[in-house]
């Protein structure tokens, strides 16, 4: 198993569940949403740095959410350690408000670079010794297929050959399905917050979040726990939750005692998907494994696992 995945929560969460576990974080237990902002922008930099040590080069791709604030805070934080730091804006800036503005006025004091999307030449974008790209285009609130600029800017980092960082879903990744929504960044890692959101572990998921990273923000267990919080919208398994329900079997114990497996099918040439049925039947402990198919498919069935019995027709 990839270890990264050890170190998730098992519960998950659709995106508007994750939306009222941040609502009662900020109103229950006074959290100000621009601390949870800086707290998530931290989180993503030290994992950027983690992940590529050599970076030198920070290119932020921001849209007009509360994921653009923590793109801002991100940048910000680079230029503090000396790094060269960009923002590519995809939405007018003066039209923020709320935490994101105060996150955009942030890096504006610490005098980040900042340029309108519509501005960059795609075609000769200066190339910079170690980049990291950051994804803080769209958040988890996206509904619909990506178009336009936002659609342009997703190409072009995926074509970029740069490492990405996105900062808490691939942008154009439905948060509650994990489908690309027309398209879709392809992070290398991917570091979501509060709540782990169900769409970054199905669908087409895999193909676009690389690694995966959690962290709580250090908001208070009650978050999740209290009568205002919501229930989880299913869990993550794996091996290490169930392997307890896989309990030693008895000394005496023999095939028949633990259970008879009766597969049905295979219409004539179309012989594999039974065969591979009844040996994952036998591998999952399965006592007596019996097959039903076309009399021509049982010597390669007999000869692949003899000890399954087999009715042709």
């Amino acid at each position: 198993m990839t270890d990264y995945l050890n170190r998730l929560p098992r519960d998950l969460y659709t995106a508007q569940q994750v939306r009222l576990l941040d609502k009662i974080a900020i109103e229950q237990f006074d959290i100000p949403g621009f601390t949870l902002m800086q707290t998530a922008a931290s989180v993503a930099f030290d994992a950027l740095l983690e992940n590529w040590p050599q970076t030198r080069h920070v290119q932020v791709f921001a849209g007009s959410g509360n994921n653009a604030g923590d793109g801002y805070l991100l940048a910000a934080l680079a230029k503090e350690q000396g790094l060269s730091a960009e923002v590519i804006q995809l939405s007018d800036p003066e039209k923020l408000s709320g935490d994101p503005r105060q996150a955009w006025q942030w890096a504006l004091e610490r005098q980040v670079l900042m340029t309108a999307f519509v501005d960059i030449d795609l075609e000769h974008e200066k190339d910079h010794a170690h980049p990291v790209v950051v994804d803080a285009l769209l958040g988890t609130g996206l509904d619909r297929e990506v178009g336009g600029d936002y659609a342009r800017a997703i190409n072009f980092i995926n074509a970029a050959d740069r490492p990405v960082l996105a900062i808490d879903i691939p942008s154009g990744l439905s948060a509650d399905t994990g489908r690309c929504l027309g398209v879709a960044v392809r992070a290398d890692t991917t570091v979501t917050f509060i709540g782990l959101k169900q769409g970054l572990l199905t669908n087409q998921a895999g193909d676009y979040v690389g690694e995966l990273i959690y962290h709580d923000l250090d908001v208070p267990d009650r978050v999740f726990t209290s009568d205002a919080s919501p229930q989880p919208s299913a869990a993550r398994i794996d091996i290490n939750s169930t392997s307890a329900l896989l309990l030693p079997r008895a000394v005496a114990s023999h095939k028949g005692t633990h259970g008879h497996v009766l597969v049905i099918g295979g219409d004539s040439g179309f012989g594999g998907a039974v065969i591979m049925a009844a040996e994952a039947a036998l591998r999952t402990g399965a006592g007596l494994v019996s097959v039903i198919t076309r009399s021509a498919h049982r010597s390669a069935l007999l000869a692949r696992r003899p000890e399954v019995m087999v009715l042709g027709t």
